[in-house]
Formats: structure tokens, sequence, C-alpha cells
């Protein structure tokens, strides 16, 4: 006890023990979105999994920044800091009441940067600046990354088991093997051994006080490091399948053997990584006990309008496939590619005759009758990645969809597949718009989000007539006087 009085006399540890309490209150006033990181941080298998130990690392670092430097702003300069504090909260509301959780989490770590600057000076947010970076490796930013990751992976595994002189099918993501296959997954992109990578980089960069040319040495180690750890992973994976005729238990289960593979490649890097002595800082005056009043009232305004405005759903037409019926009926197709709708229980699927072609109409509603849930639901895609890929694809001028060729897995057979989304009244082909969309439809009350899509076989991989069939489909369904 006498330590901790004597750690809490000291005029330092007395405002970091304050800054503690002020996070404390940033977590507590803006608990919906720490919720949603926390349940991403304990899903120990997914790619924020280091997140907790992030915080605590970051807090240690706040500590050993100590003392705090401090230098008295201007008052035009405070004001403005403090005009921006607030933007950044009613920026926060706007995003979280639009369930934009990206940018509601980016902009949470922009209100901790300008309430220290607030609290105490922009000097001293320049001071610990570095270590509050830190929490943007605990943010759920890299997931855009995950797909390319996945395609050099496969991209790189295939040209290595190729090498090596295995009788093997490279097919996309799928790797054939005469005792079976193996398929690259987003779990086999690396993301999660590319993300501890930097943020060791980081950690290293801060500690051993490099300077800029060093640092982008260190993030050039750690992600050359990273990926070429996953994809010899991968590679000893494919390996170990042809040795064992795939009766190995690492093709179950080889998520510790990846980690061990990881520890090996990265511990010797960082024993070995330079140190450097700590830049001499110009002296000058400590930071006082902060005065955080107006701060705090600033602070509270988001969270206070997100508690208080009502949730008001306006209610949203019913969309069907009746457009369609002049159509002739026609049988569906055996290799039609399956469709995977997350969150979308309301689907209708038709099969109609244009011509000679057969074409395959299915149609997606989801209604928002929750205002705290989101308007456009998460998937990775739309079809299922294990057995179709990706062979071309282009985007109509006339029907504003995205038509894409894919080819199935291990075969020469083509499916040409259309879609387009509408969140609320605004059609777009690309998801991630989509998820931008949500602003300007939630602020005209728009509660639906649509997912219209055609399909048809190829006879080859061109699927002309194919195209021109779907695109009358889709003219027809969309000149509907609904939309």
């Amino acid at each position: 006890m006498k330590n901790l009085f004597a750690f809490l006399a000291h005029e330092q540890q007395k405002y970091f023990v304050q800054f503690c309490l002020f996070f404390l209150l940033i977590i507590a006033f803006y608990f919906p979105s720490v919720s949603q990181l926390y349940l991403r941080w304990i899903q120990w298998d997914q790619d924020l999994s280091h997140g907790l130990p992030t915080i605590v690392i970051f807090i240690f670092l706040m500590w050993r920044a100590l003392p705090w430097p401090y230098r008295r702003d201007t008052k035009m300069l405070r004001v403005g800091l403090h005009i921006l504090l607030g933007l950044a909260s009613l920026a926060w509301f706007l995003f979280y009441k639009i369930h934009i959780g990206i940018l509601a989490h980016i902009t949470l770590l922009l209100i901790i940067l300008l309430f220290i600057a607030c609290c105490y000076s922009l000097r001293t947010l320049r001071h610990v600046v570095v270590p509050c970076g830190l929490l943007i490796f605990a943010l759920p930013l890299w997931g855009i990354l995950n797909g390319p990751l996945v395609d050099i992976s496969a991209a790189v595994v295939g040209s290595m088991a190729r090498l090596s002189g295995m009788t093997l099918l490279m097919d996309g993501s799928n790797i054939f093997i005469p005792y079976g296959r193996l398929y690259i997954d987003d779990g086999c992109s690396g993301l999660r051994y590319f993300i501890i990578g930097l943020l060791m980089a980081y950690l290293i960069s801060y500690l051993n006080h490099y300077r800029a040319r060093q640092v982008l040495a260190a993030f050039a180690v750690a992600i050359v490091l990273s990926l070429l750890t996953n994809w010899v992973r991968i590679f000893l994976l494919v390996v170990i399948g042809y040795q064992t005729e795939m009766k190995s238990s690492l093709m179950e289960d080889h998520e510790l053997f990846g980690w061990v593979l990881f520890a090996l490649v990265m511990l010797p890097a960082i024993y070995y990584a330079p140190a450097y002595k700590s830049h001499a800082q110009t002296a000058g005056e400590s930071a006082p006990l902060a005065q955080p009043i107006l701060p705090l009232v600033l602070l509270i305004i988001g969270p206070a309008l997100a508690f208080l405005t009502p949730a008001n759903l306006n209610a949203a037409p019913g969309f069907t496939l009746n457009a369609l019926d002049y159509y002739p009926a026609a049988s569906a197709s055996d290799n039609e590619v399956e469709l995977s709708y997350p969150g979308l229980p309301l689907t209708y699927n038709r099969s109609v005759q244009a011509g000679d072609i057969a074409v395959q109409v299915a149609l997606a509603q989801y209604i928002q009758a929750d205002a705290q849930q989101k308007l456009v639901p998460y998937f990775r895609s739309l079809h299922n990645r294990d057995v179709w890929s990706v062979f071309n694809e282009r985007t109509d001028e006339s029907t504003g969809m995205r038509f894409v060729v894919m080819k199935r897995a291990g075969s020469q057979h083509y499916h040409l597949l259309a879609h387009i989304y509408f969140v609320g009244r605004y059609p777009t082909h690309q998801y991630e718009l989509a998820k931008l969309l949500q602003i300007p439809a939630k602020l005209w009350g728009d509660s639906y989000f649509l997912i219209f899509t055609a399909q048809a076989a190829c006879d080859d991989s061109t699927c002309a007539m194919q195209a021109d069939a779907i695109k009358r489909v889709a003219q027809d369904w969309l000149a509907q006087p609904v939309l």
C-alpha cells in the first residue's frame, strides 16, 4: 500500500491516473462502439484476436511516455481543438446511427486524440501520438486486405507447388492433388500474421527509437516475413497432404502449426532488431492536471444524441418478380451458382425462358425492423468461393449491373452471374459503395436493402448470348414502377 501511495503522490503519475480515468469515461460514453470491438477481440480465431493485448500495451506505453511535456496553446488553437472535438463527437453519432461501424471506430480513435489535446496541449498530443496510434491495430480496418492476400497466397503457393514436381492442378484458390483437394480460404490469407507483424514492427520502431527510414525498413521486413511465413505454412500443408494422402491431422487442425511457424520466423527478427539511444528532447514545462469540464461536455454530445434520438423506420415497399410473369417458365439448371444471402430471409426465385436461354432470377430483400441493426448485412461474397472462381467481370452501363463470368473449380463449366444492390432508393453493384450508401438511405428514412441477381449457364467463356438474355430480363424487372 505504501508503494501505491508513493506512486500516486508523484505529480507525473497523478495525471497518468487522471488520463486512465478519462479513458474509462470514454469507454463508458461510447460503449456501443466499444462493445462491438470487444466482441471482435474475444473471437480468438479471427483477425482481431490481439485486440485486448493491444489495449494493455497502449496503457503501458502511455505510462512509459512519462513525463508528458506541455506548452500552453494559443486561445485560437484551443478553441479550434474544442470545435474539432465537438464535431468528432457529432460525426460518431452520425456513423453510429447509420451503423457504419468502421467509420464510428475510426472517429472514436480521433476523439481520444482530440480529447488529449483539449485536456492538456497540442504538444502533449504530439508526444503521445505514437502510443495512441497503436490502437489502429485493434480496429476492424484490415479486412479489406483479406481478398487480395488470398489471391497472392494462391498464386505464390501454386508456383511453389509446381516447382516442387508434385502432381497437382491449381485452379484459382483450389489445389487438386491425387488424394483430394485443398482450398485456400479467407483463414489462409495470412491476414492475422500480417497485422501482428506490422504491430510488432510498430512497437519495435517506437521502443528502439527508429527514425523514418528505419521505420520503413522495419515495416518492410515485417511484411515480407509475415507473408513468407503464411506461404511456407500453406506449402508445407500441401506437401504434408500429398505425402500422407490427406490423412494427417494437420489437414483438419493447423492453427497451432501456423503460430509455431510464425514464432520461429519472427522471434529471431525481433531479437536481432537494432536499438538506438533515445533522441534528445527539448526540456519544457510538465503537463499540469487537466481541467476537463468543457472537453467532457463536448465528449458527451454524440452519446447523448444517440440516447435521446428516437429511431424512426419508414415502411418499406414490397418487391416481387411479378414483372417477369409474361416470360415462359424454364427448368432450373443443375449447374447454377449457389448464392448466399446472410441476414436476408425474404428470397424469391424464378427460372424464365428468354429466347433460347434459361435465366435463373433471384430476389432477396432485407427490411430493417430494428434500428440497431445494419441496413446492409455483411457477406464476403454472393457466390460460393470454394466452388466457383471469377474468370472475368464487367459492368453493364444500361442496367448498372455487374456481369461476372464464373468458372467451376476443376472443370471447364462457365456460368454468367449478374447482380445489383438497392440500398433504399440507391442502386449500386459495388458492395463497398452499398455500405456507404447507408448514410443517405438512413437520412431519408429508407429501411430496406435489396439484391437482384440473374444467372445463366454458358457454352463457353464469352457468355455473349447469356449476357443479352440476362440484360433483357433485368431491364424488364428494373422498369417496374416501384423502383
